[in-house]
């Protein structure tokens, strides 16, 4: 979901002078993370809506109506979903793009340092890539042969999907994390 709105500010920033403006949609089923969007100074109701939405086991709501958005994001969204869900959420977004509109996806990669450390602790496997965390919420490592057979049975073309690995480094800490995430543009066909 849009989450505390890490993605949904600076999307209406950056398009604040077009004209006309498009209008963006932050959905979440956090009630507080809608909240927080929703009070904060810069929260424009002319141009964007927040709302909140159980992707898994709502349909989206009414202003989100099939083919009608142009671009979409799911960043760090799929992960927090059961496997067994993740086909419906797909096939919501993509029934809510127009024809030729993109998805662009973002979330963890098989073997991100978080999934070695899961491994490492061996008691917080739910299944195969997928985990608990110490506060009961969900993590998903995907694969690109997973996520590519998710992107197609939804009924997208795939027009770029890799592996995202960076090596990062915390001087103070004297840590240094290895991350990998996987990247997707995908898009309606046409027809």
């Amino acid at each position: 979901g849009c989450g505390n709105g890490s993605s949904f500010y600076p999307l209406i920033e950056l398009y604040k002078e077009l004209s006309p403006r498009p209008f963006v949609y932050g959905v979440d089923f956090s009630r507080s993370a809608i909240e927080h969007i929703q009070n904060k100074e810069n929260y424009d109701k002319d141009n964007s809506k927040a709302m909140v939405c159980d992707l898994v086991h709502d349909e989206l709501p009414e202003e989100i109506g099939e083919n009608t958005i142009d671009i979409a994001l799911l960043v760090f969204v799929l992960s927090a979903i059961d496997p067994s869900n993740m086909a419906t959420v797909m096939k919501k977004v993509f029934k809510s793009l127009k024809p030729g509109a993109l998805l662009l996806f973002r979330d963890y990669g098989l073997y991100d340092m978080t999934q070695m450390r899961f491994v490492a602790k061996k008691r917080r496997k739910i299944e195969e890539s997928f985990y608990v965390r110490a506060d009961g919420t969900r993590t998903y490592f995907f694969s690109l042969d997973v996520f590519k057979e998710l992107a197609t049975a939804a009924g997208f073309e795939i027009e770029k999907l890799k592996y995202d690995t960076r090596e990062l480094k915390n001087r103070k800490r004297m840590l240094t994390m290895y991350r990998v995430w996987v990247t997707a543009k995908l898009r309606k066909p046409l027809q």
